[in-house]
């Protein structure tokens, strides 16, 4: 080898040596399906087809990789400038093949298991995301992180939000307020205890009144709410959009709730949304519990 191709080869093996998405070895986790997912290396072209994983991506700083996401990713900032592929109930396969992506990340509970399912069969990895309790939270930033290449990130990441849930449940009070979580405006949604809406509830010292529910998000009637009597209503709702029920609520006095002034609103994008935002929905969801409990307490005295 002449010294002028000796010199060409030790600057590209400087060069990719420097790169840590060209120099880094084949990464491997096992999805939150239980599916193992392998790359050669970090991957430069991602897909995320839920907004809570792009926010997790961006945190993990793999925002500027994002080549592709969903309408309502909207956190960060940043996250509006990504173009969109579809929604959580349709996606473009076209459109997100047109894009190269390395890696396709998919929410296990979404609707787009057809796409997903074809952009498999063409070879692109996909890795499924699975958050159902919220201990799952730290869990995915610890596998995403691995498998982005931000491995310390993901496992900082995760440690901070343990130690905040451990901080969070260590001061909820004992014995909290009976707590009705209302979803939507025109039919009554709400969460039981297998929702980790619901977890959070318990988890901030309330007693869930549809903890019980076999389903994660059942229809409830306005006359079981009433019957149940909470002493706190928190209705979860988009920023900026109205929700009637606050003034509806007022048409049912005998309800402890309405009674005690006890009825709150939080930013559904907080506390809906299982990604890293999460765990500042559960705080403020926590503050909203101790509050309701300390007005309680004051009333009985």
């Amino acid at each position: 080898m002449s010294l002028r191709l000796l010199a060409g080869a030790c600057l590209a093996l400087a060069i990719l040596a420097g790169d840590p998405l060209w120099a880094a070895a084949p990464l491997t986790v096992v999805d939150g399906e239980g599916r193992t997912v392998t790359l050669d290396g970090p991957p430069r072209r991602i897909v995320s087809l839920a907004p809570h994983i792009t926010e997790v991506v961006f945190d993990l700083g793999a925002g500027d990789r994002l080549v592709g996401t969903v309408r309502f990713s909207d956190w960060p900032p940043e996250a509006k400038d990504v173009p969109r592929v579809g929604d959580a109930w349709s996606a473009s396969v076209e459109t997100i093949v047109a894009l190269k992506p390395d890696l396709v990340l998919a929410w296990a509970d979404g609707g787009l298991g057809r796409p997903v399912a074809q952009i498999e069969a063409l070879g692109i990895p996909v890795y499924f995301d699975v958050t159902k309790t919220l201990d799952q939270i730290a869990q995915s930033q610890e596998r995403l992180g691995t498998l982005l290449g931000a491995s310390e990130t993901g496992a900082t990441r995760a440690r901070a939000t343990r130690a905040r849930l451990a901080e969070l449940r260590a001061t909820a009070p004992d014995d909290g307020p009976r707590a009705f979580f209302q979803i939507a405006d025109q039919n009554l949604y709400t969460v039981s205890g297998a929702h980790f809406i619901g977890e959070a509830l318990t988890l901030c010292g309330a007693s869930n009144i549809f903890d019980a529910q076999p389903l994660a998000v059942p229809t409830v009637g306005v006359e079981t709410v009433v019957a149940a009597n909470p002493e706190l209503i928190v209705i979860s709702r988009p920023l900026g959009v109205e929700h009637t029920w606050e003034s509806k609520w007022l048409d049912y006095p005998s309800v402890a709730a309405v009674r005690f002034g006890q009825i709150k609103v939080i930013n559904a994008d907080l506390i809906s949304r299982p990604g890293t935002r999460l765990i500042d929905g559960v705080a403020r969801l926590c503050e909203m519990i101790g509050s309701t409990d300390g007005a309680l307490r004051a009333n009985r005295h």
